[in-house]
């Protein structure tokens, strides 16, 4: 999600923009934004950027690399007053041995034991990119799950980009209830 739209989405929350290139960073202050440099693989900028956050959302990449980066962000998060983390996960049984799922795992586990409030976003499809899997028939779309488990008893979160912040904003809403594990 862009700057752009985290702002106009944000419900007149004051969003502060996390930029790891100084031009993004000189972009999103000329146009206005709250924008401070962050960048996951430099904890130096963490206490700057996390000074006076309420709530921070964290999304890193699907790399091992996430473990030791949502581990210093939430230390620093701790220090400086945060009270509670969104972070986006995935959408996996809690016995998965795939090594992407067991480091969500390890990173659910730490934020957790960090003491501050959490909500673990979970999603398992985006919406946007319906289309690229298969056109719609009828104007709706078919899905298939799998897993072994009885015809109705699959679990699915639809999830779309624009929305991902409004969800985290609520966190605790039924409607979404399966799609987030919360704290």
């Amino acid at each position: 999600m862009g700057g752009e739209e985290l702002v106009r989405d944000s419900g007149g929350a004051r969003i502060r923009i996390g930029a790891r290139k100084q031009e993004d960073l000189d972009r999103l202050r000329a146009e206005g934004h709250d924008a401070v440099m962050f960048d996951l693989d430099d904890p130096r900028t963490f206490g700057p950027a996390l000074c006076g956050v309420d709530r921070m959302n964290i999304l890193t990449g699907y790399t091992i690399t996430m473990t030791h980066q949502t581990k210093t962000v939430v230390d620093a998060a701790k220090k400086a007053g945060v009270r509670h983390i969104v972070n986006q996960g995935v959408f996996a049984a809690e016995d998965a041995t795939d090594s992407k799922y067991c480091w969500f795992a390890l990173v659910e586990a730490y934020i957790e034991a960090s003491g501050i409030a959490w909500t673990h976003l979970h999603p398992n499809v985006f919406l946007e990119n319906m289309l690229s899997v298969s056109q719609p028939i009828g104007g709706t779309f078919s899905t298939f799950g799998g897993g072994g488990e009885p015809r109705g008893l699959r679990r699915a979160s639809l999830f779309g980009r624009r929305y991902r912040q409004g969800l985290a904003r609520r966190s605790g809403t039924p409607w979404f209830e399966g799609l987030l594990s919360q704290h």
